[in-house]
């Protein structure tokens, strides 16, 4: 059943879908490979200079051993690219494909794990930090939101003391 909220969302972004998809496939006990290569994505994102040269190759390698390769195929706007998988099931290939496009949308780090259930899911929104409203609510009750918000509300509402004039 879906919330009110997720019903009034109306706008949908390049790479909506296919996040929702990988984080669909997250939530299965079949995550296992498309889940390492999310890491090694992640990985390579954050890492600076030489780093970044070596998670890019280690991705490489990792995609290399599971017989990823580009297909060429003949889309909507012409010419579109297939990124295929020899290994695994077609669906995975599909689940790894968006997982890629999402990589390369660079929205590959939207994909989180809910702090309130603990499920995988798609971020809509930088800030977001769970799912629904159920989780939501759970959210709030936990002693990180309350620290967090304790501290945005001080820094927010607590009136600065004003500075002496010196003579």
């Amino acid at each position: 059943m879906s919330s009110k909220r997720s019903e009034k969302r109306k706008t949908v972004h390049q790479g909506d879908e296919e996040g929702v998809s990988v984080a669909r496939w997250l939530n299965t006990d079949k995550r296992k490979v498309v889940l390492e290569i999310l890491e090694q994505i992640k990985r390579a994102v954050d890492a600076q200079g030489r780093e970044n040269r070596q998670a890019l190759d280690q991705l490489g390698e990792l995609l290399d051993s599971y017989g990823y390769h580009t297909v060429p195929v003949a889309g909507d706007r012409g010419i579109e690219f297939f990124h295929a998988f020899e290994t695994g099931s077609a669906v995975e290939g599909l689940v790894l494909d968006e997982l890629l496009t999402l990589a390369e949308l660079g929205l590959a780090y939207r994909l989180r794990v809910c702090d309130g259930c603990r499920r995988w899911f798609f971020a809509f929104r930088v800030d977001q930090h769970v799912h629904g409203e159920k989780c939501r609510k759970l959210y709030r009750k936990s002693e990180e939101y309350k620290a967090v918000h304790r501290d945005y509300m001080r820094a927010q509402y607590i009136p600065k003391k004003p500075k002496r004039k010196e003579n």
